[in-house]
Formats: structure tokens, C-alpha cells, sequence
């Protein structure tokens, strides 16, 4: 819309230069804009969409007959493993629903982890029992993976209304179309469920003993996420919703990295870890052994450069969410503020800036570490609300970035509202590690 009471422009868009910038054909003839006049996009309203889609199964049974699958398990003396998500715990069939029958899928994978022949998958019927697990080999490891009881799948995650939260986790019936699907596992007389990332357990992924219990080997996302135990269907449910919304959190700051909403053009740093203990820096698909580490923009600024505020977040390889930078510092020692980078008269044109503060720890879980570098030109009014488990209240604001990086760090789908163009969100993975083993004296 040009400036005064001229009719609206309309300009079609042939092609992009970044979130703020575009080359476009003028449809309104004879309008005040002219071929070569420079449009800015000042604001962009965000694609409305679901984020992540999870899935417990088709036409499962309830409650009672989940006990009877139970009761034929335990009569059948089978060798349950303790956490099929673990590489340590090998497992040799997978007993599993599959919409009509049980399911028994012969893994025959080795204490190594080599993956042998396999059979066909076995129909053991609608009604498991102990003659049809017969067909387990002497002396094997079961996973047994029943399937959440319909009565528990029906209280998750209800559709929205007008009066509750759009949440950006959803359930789909047709589990290809899921990243995360239900598993389970059995202790003693005791049923524990938790979310697993589809990819992984189809390409039998396990996590290895020196990462974070329910990391991924190979990815930000967890492998799993916490187990929950089957008490009351609404006890159950209600944890389970708890973790697929924060797997909804996760994937919504690694979709808005990657998003177009967040083009960097303006903002020449990125990010380097620096190890206290010495050694050179560390940037993308780095490695981070234990230690302590300082933060580092780095870049080539011009004379152009405008200062940004600066915030860091660190997903870790469970899935969880924490700032970094700047932080709040324990009693015996002083807090970071926000603040712009590169400092008026101080930094600019220099292209590297240290963070000021403290070291920050790297420590378990160890796996695949995120660090996102948020640069706004509106200081956040509350930036600990970025946190995805965070204790501190949202505030009100009406600042419609922020709005937008509070619904995606509590799970929602992205605000509607028009959100300015001057920000940006850039990703660093890292491989954090245990400590190197010290020579011997």
C-alpha cells in the first residue's frame, strides 16, 4: 500500500531474494510504483499447519483383552526385554498389533548387534496364546509391544475447541505420514508406553550405551521419549499428551529455523563453541567432549552490519530446551543482561565476538546437541519463555515476534498474526561426547 490515499498496489511476485525481498511484475496499471522502485516487505503472516503427526495404531483392543495378551505372555515363561530402545537390551522376536492380529517378527539380530535372515512375519491370531508364543525359539529375548488400549487413545489429544489451545501435535491414522508411533514394553505385571521416532525403530535403531537414554545416534531427535507407566486412563493419557506436545516443541524451533520465516540477510554472524580448557574452535557437526565453553559470534561484518539482539538456545539430545545466552547466573555470581551485537563503537567490523559472561557446562545426556542463534531487532520482554519446560510464566506482550516463539516453545501452531521481517533463526548441531580418557600418571 503506498503512502497516502492512493488506491493499493497490487505486484506479483516472480521470485524471491530472502524474506524481505522479492522481484515482482506490476499488475495494477498505472500505479504509483514504477519498474525498478524498491518494495520492502515489512511483515508475513505464517503458514497455518499442523507440525508433527504421531500414531498409536488402528482398531486396538481394550483394556481387557490387552490383560488377557498380558496373562498369555506370562504363561508362556517368555524372556522379556528390559528396554528395546537401548542397544545394550538385544532382543530376538518383536511381538507386536498390527490392526486385526498379533504380530511375531522374527528379528533375529545378535548380541553384536549384526543383523541376520529373517522370516516372514507370523499372524498368531486375534487372541494371543500361549500355544501360538510357542513359536518363540528356547532361550530368546521378546520385545512385547502392545498396542495402547483404545479407551486410553480416544482421551489423547482431543481437537481443539474454541475455548482450548491449537496444539501443533496431532494424531494420524495412517502411521507413514507420522514422525513419532506408540511402543511399549512390559515389567512384571506393569505396561510402560512412550513415543518412538518412526524412522528409527523401522531402521532398527538402538541408542548406544555412551549417549542419553533415548537419544538418537544420528539425529536431534530423540529416539524415544520418556516411558510412562499404565495406570488410569486419564493418568495415562494425560502424560502422554505431555510428551507429544514437547516433541511438538522441538519440531517447531527446527521448523522455524529452517523455515523461510527465518532468512538471516541482514545478521553476518554465526555461531562457535570455544573450549575454557584450550583448543581451536568449534562450529557446525562439531565435537564437544565434557567440559566448559565459552560462546563466540562469528562473521564478516560490514559497515552496513545493524546491531541485533543476541539469544542463544540449546536443545539437548532428549529434547530439551534451554537458554544459554544470556542467563541467569547463581547468587555467588553476576547475571548476564540481553544485549546488541556487534556493540556500538566496540565491535564493529571485528569478525569475532565473545559472548560476555561465564562458561557454560556441556554434560549428559551426551548425543546430538542443537544450538539455535536468535537475533531479533526487538528485545524479548521475556526470553526465559523460549525454555520448553520453562517454570517462568508467559508474558503479555504485543510484540508479535514474541508471540510466535512463545507458541512454538509451548507447542502450539504458529500465531496467525503478521510478524515482522527483521529477525532470524540459525542452527549449529554438535556431537557432545564423554571427556577424552586422561594419560596415565
Amino acid at each position: 500500500m503506498p503512502a497516502g490515499n492512493e488506491a493499493p498496489v497490487e505486484l506479483k511476485v516472480m521470485s524471491s531474494e530472502g524474506l524481505g525481498r522479492s522481484l515482482a511484475h506490476i499488475q495494477t496499471p498505472d500505479g504509483v510504483v514504477k519498474a525498478k522502485d524498491l518494495v520492502q516487505l515489512k511483515a508475513a503472516v505464517p503458514w497455518q499447519r499442523p507440525d508433527l503427526f504421531l500414531y498409536t495404531g488402528t482398531a486396538n483392543p481394550g483394556l481387557a483383552d490387552i490383560q488377557d495378551a498380558l496373562a498369555a505372555v506370562n504363561a508362556a515363561h517368555l524372556t522379556l526385554v528390559a528396554d528395546p530402545s537401548k542397544e545394550e537390551d538385544p532382543w530376538n522376536y518383536h511381538l507386536y498389533w498390527e490392526s486385526s492380529h498379533w504380530t511375531l517378527y522374527n528379528h533375529n539380530k545378535t548380541a553384536t548387534g549384526a543383523r541376520g535372515k529373517t522370516e516372514a512375519p507370523m499372524n498368531l491370531g486375534a487372541k494371543l496364546t500361549a500355544k501360538a508364543l510357542g513359536r518363540v525359539s528356547s532361550g530368546s529375548v521378546v520385545w512385547f509391544d502392545p498396542p495402547l488400549a483404545h479407551e486410553i487413545v480416544q482421551a489423547l489429544l482431543p481437537p481443539p475447541t474454541a475455548n482450548s489451545p491449537h496444539l501443533a501435535a496431532q494424531l494420524t491414522t495412517d502411521r507413514t505420514k507420522a514422525m513419532y508411533v506408540l511402543g511399549s514394553k512390559l515389567s512384571g505385571q506393569t505396561i510402560s508406553y512412550a513415543w518412538f521416532k518412526r524412522s528409527d525403530i523401522d531402521s532398527d535403531v538402538q541408542t548406544p550405551k555412551e549417549i542419553g537414554a533415548g537419544c538418537s545416534p544420528g539425529s536431534s531427535y530423540p529416539l524415544r521419549t520418556e516411558w510412562v507407566d499404565q495406570t488410569s486412563t486419564d493418568a495415562t493419557s494425560a502424560a502422554l499428551n505431555k510428551y507429544a506436545v514437547k516433541l511438538a516443541k522441538l519440531n517447531g524451533w527446527f521448523l522455524l529455523q529452517s523455515s523461510a520465516l527465518s532468512k538471516r540477510q541482514q545478521f553476518p554472524y554465526t555461531l562457535a563453541l570455544r573450549p575454557v580448557s584450550g583448543g581451536p574452535d568449534i562450529g557446525q557437526n562439531g565435537k564437544t567432549p565434557v567440559g566448559e565453553y565459552d560462546l563466540y559470534l562469528t562473521g564478516t561484518p560490514t559497515s552496513k552490519t545493524t546491531p541485533q539482539w543476541v539469544y542463544v538456545l540449546n536443545i539437548d539430545c532428549e529434547g530439551n530446551g534451554s537458554v544459554v545466552w544470556p542467563y541467569e547466573a547463581p547468587p555467588d555470581k553476576i547475571s548476564q543482561p540481553a544485549a546488541k551485537f556487534p556493540a556500538d563503537d566496540v565491535d564493529i567490523l571485528s569478525p569475532i565476538i565473545k559472548l560476555p559472561g561465564y562458561p557454560f557446562p556441556v554434560g549428559p545426556p551426551l548425543g546430538t546437541d542443537t544450538y539455535l542463534l536468535l537475533t531479533t531487532s526487538t528485545r524479548l520482554n521475556n526470553y526465559h519463555a523460549l525454555e520448553f519446560d520453562s517454570v517462568v510464566s508467559r508474558s503479555v506482550t504485543d510484540n508479535p515476534l514474541e508471540e510466535l516463539l512463545d507458541d512454538t516453545s509451548d507447542g502450539m501452531r504458529l500465531a496467525g498474526d503478521p510478524i515482522p521481517t527483521d529477525w532470524g533463526v540459525w542452527a549449529m548441531q554438535v556431537q557432545s561426547l564423554p571427556s577424552p580418557a586422561q594419560p596415565k600418571q
